[in-house]
This record gives C-alpha cells, sequence and structure tokens, in this order.
C-alpha cells in the first residue's frame, strides 16, 4: 500500500505554505455534511469511472501525468511505505495513515494531504471484490506549488497543526466536483 505519488524531484516546501492555502480555501467552500457510506451521485459515478480504470489491485496509470489509481479489492496490514507529497481522495472505501503515534483516517468525504516526503504505515480499512477500495492520487509538484503561493498574501493561521507535513481536510462539494472532472478527462483523455 504505496504512497502512490510520483517521486518529489523539486525539493521540499515548508509544510506550513500547504497547509494554510488550504485552510483558506476551506474557509470558503461548501462542505459535505453526509455520511460516507451513502454516496451521493458524483460519488458512485466516481467510483464507476474508478472502477473501470483501476483495473487490477495495486497501482494503476492513467493517460494524464502524475495522476494514478488504486484499487484494492480485500483490506490490508498495516504496511510501512514512503508517502511523496501528493492529494490522496479515496472514492471509495477507507484507508488510515499512521505517522509516528497519530492515525489518521481518510475516506469518500475526507481527502489526504500529503505535502513532505514521509514514512508512513498504511492500511485499508473498507475494501471487498464487491466493493472494491478505490482511490486518486494526485502528485504534487511543490516547486510549482511554491511559486503559486509566493504570489499571494501570506496566509495567517494559529493553528498548533500547521507544520504537520501529513493531514486530512474535509471533501468540499467544489473538491468533488473538481474529482469528478479529472475522472471524466481520465475517460476521454482527448479531450
Amino acid at each position: 500500500v504505496s504512497g502512490g505519488c510520483l517521486p518529489d524531484s523539486a525539493g521540499p516546501v515548508h509544510p506550513s505554505v500547504f497547509h494554510n492555502a488550504l485552510r483558506a480555501q476551506a474557509m470558503h467552500a461548501k462542505v459535505i455534511e453526509q455520511d460516507f457510506r451513502v454516496p451521493d451521485e458524483r460519488q458512485l459515478e466516481l467510483a464507476r469511472l474508478a472502477t473501470k480504470h483501476a483495473a487490477v489491485d495495486g497501482q494503476n496509470a492513467t493517460p494524464i501525468a502524475g495522476v494514478s489509481l488504486m484499487g484494492a479489492s480485500s483490506t490490508s496490514q498495516g504496511l510501512p511505505a514512503l508517502y511523496e507529497p501528493c492529494l490522496g481522495i479515496v472514492l471509495q472505501g477507507r484507508k488510515q495513515a499512521v505517522l509516528r503515534r497519530e492515525t489518521y483516517i481518510y475516506d469518500p468525504l475526507n481527502y489526504l494531504v500529503v505535502s513532505v516526503t514521509l514514512p508512513v504505515n498504511g492500511h485499508i480499512l473498507e475494501a471487498s471484490p464487491q466493493r472494491p477500495y478505490l482511490s486518486l492520487r494526485i502528485s504534487i509538484d511543490t516547486t510549482v506549488i511554491a511559486d503559486l503561493l509566493s504570489q499571494l498574501p501570506e496566509l495567517k493561521t494559529q493553528d498548533d497543526e500547521v507544520d504537520r507535513g501529513l493531514f486530512v481536510a474535509r471533501t468540499s462539494d467544489e473538491m468533488l466536483d473538481a474529482v469528478l472532472r479529472l475522472m471524466r478527462l481520465i475517460e476521454s483523455p482527448r479531450d
């Protein structure tokens, strides 16, 4: 159960840069208030598209550079892995990542952000042949993100968790719509 993101060749960027930017975005986004076990139409379409393109258990490449799909038809024991900077978006099922003594659980309503390369213990919590674990991994190019964020006014936060290189954030309606557009693009890459 690897992190599934491409290696970070740009060098590290302080985790607070990503945390502050995502926190600012989340303050203006409407979060999805529902039980992740009762998917809405968008989540059902995401799972259908991901099932089509994650043909085998494990990592599945897509036609889009830096984007991959992960599928698993069964739960897993905790496995050590090296997570590279990425967004980990669960489309179906549930997973946990353990970093030191902290556990991060992510599912279709909560996505994982990894802003620096970290040794993590990953464990798929919910998966079956009838309802496999499916996730989308989007590699983060830290050089591009740092350049974009340097053009924004400084974001201030009082949160003690600002220095974390790994965190879980609530999925907003806007984020879910963007992920669905990305999955549709994987379906028709020539568009």
